[in-house]
């Protein structure tokens, strides 16, 4: 009697234990449901968020093409292009996090070679004069949003026309077109994949080993968000390790000015994946919801969503009326909040939640976070 009892006993724990492990393939058959998870961030953010751009990517590109051959561009052509691109940035800002599997590159990640800021004028000016658009190479900083940000809103609306106009200026028009276009390829490739066979791969890779899913998204929503920390915030504020001074030139979108927006869109898509929602108010499961499954989850929920709400007060505060650039410049201690605040969520988001779900962190950031 006391031996079947001791083996009942044995198979009931062998039970459990499997009910809360792997099943070897990196697929998850415990009691919180990731693939459910990994099946809203795909069907209901990054598809749809991807699709999105990939739609302002091409309108872009397009006016962009119609460049080429007006040597004659009106202050209008030139407006309604500025605008496109304006738009395509704040969209991208929903895409930045997902910079993994079909947004790994030969040159670079997605978010390397179409978001590296700031714009380094002097080498576009240079490939400009060479006539080069080949693009095959590390100089992230001489194409992308930042490229099309310094050719099209540095300097007056005159002086910026002057530049595109006539047969002396078709390598500018050429170049600037080749720069949309190369946004254009790089996206609709990663967009192509998820919609095609890495959907299906990412919704099936549900363990939480290194080569996971679950992995993955943990890791760049954390990469995502010590981007916009360390350097649309940081870095403009002299903040990173080897700075003495503020560098208030170095946000991004610069030339128009419009990095505080840009920097709240990006924060704004961050606690959407967080909270497990779309922009329009659709829900699904989210490691919000993964946290009310395990031992002291509630208590970081309560602390994370403190701080959130924190970080958003710090925004509002700061307005998007006055660029970044300037705030830095003439007030920057109206801008310490927000840095102070965005560093304080890091160890909710990144430290607490990687501990109380057993997800390795795999990178590093070299903050000391």
């Amino acid at each position: 009697m006391k031996l079947s009892l001791s083996i009942l006993l044995a198979s009931a724990i062998a039970l459990i234990t499997m009910s809360c492990s792997d099943d070897g393939n990196g697929t998850s058959v415990d009691a919180f449901d990731r693939q459910a998870m990994l099946r809203g961030v795909a069907d209901k953010l990054i598809i749809p968020s991807l699709n999105v751009v990939d739609a302002e990517a091409l309108r872009v590109s397009r006016l962009s093409s119609d460049l080429i051959a007006n040597t004659s561009p009106s202050r209008a052509t030139i407006d309604t292009l500025r605008s496109a691109v304006l738009a395509l940035t704040n969209h991208w800002q929903s895409i930045v996090t997902y910079d993994f599997g079909p947004a790994e590159g030969a040159l670079g990640s997605m978010v390397e070679n179409i978001a590296t800021f700031p714009a380094n004028a002097e080498a576009i000016e240079a490939f400009i004069i060479s006539g080069d658009t080949s693009f095959q190479n590390f100089q992230r900083d001489t194409r992308g949003l930042a490229a099309l940000d310094y050719l099209l809103n540095s300097g007056t609306p005159d002086e910026i026309i002057a530049r595109f106009s006539g047969e002396a200026n078709v390598n500018r028009r050429v170049y600037t077109s080749a720069v949309a276009n190369a946004i254009y390829r790089e996206i609709h490739t990663v967009v192509t994949s998820w919609t095609g066979p890495y959907r299906q791969q990412f919704i099936d890779r549900s363990g939480t080993d290194a080569g996971s899913s679950v992995s993955l998204l943990f890791n760049y929503m954390n990469i995502g968000y010590e981007l916009l920390k360390n350097y649309k915030v940081a870095l403009p504020l002299g903040k990173r390790a080897g700075q003495a001074v503020a560098e208030p030139t170095k946000v991004e979108c610069f030339y128009a000015g419009a990095s505080l927006p840009l920097a709240r869109a990006q924060f704004d898509a961050a606690v959407d994946l967080w909270y497990g929602r779309t922009p329009e108010g659709d829900t699904f499961p989210s490691f919000r919801s993964y946290l009310k499954t395990v031992a002291n989850g509630e208590r970081l929920i309560a602390d994370t969503e403190s701080q959130i709400a924190a970080v958003e007060n710090a925004f509002t505060t700061l307005g998007t009326n006055t660029p970044l650039s300037t705030l830095v410049s003439t007030n920057p201690t109206s801008v310490e909040p927000l840095y102070t605040e965005l560093q304080k969520l890091t160890r909710f988001w990144k430290s607490e939640m990687s501990s109380l779900l057993g997800i390795s962190i795999t990178y590093s950031s070299g903050d000391g976070d």
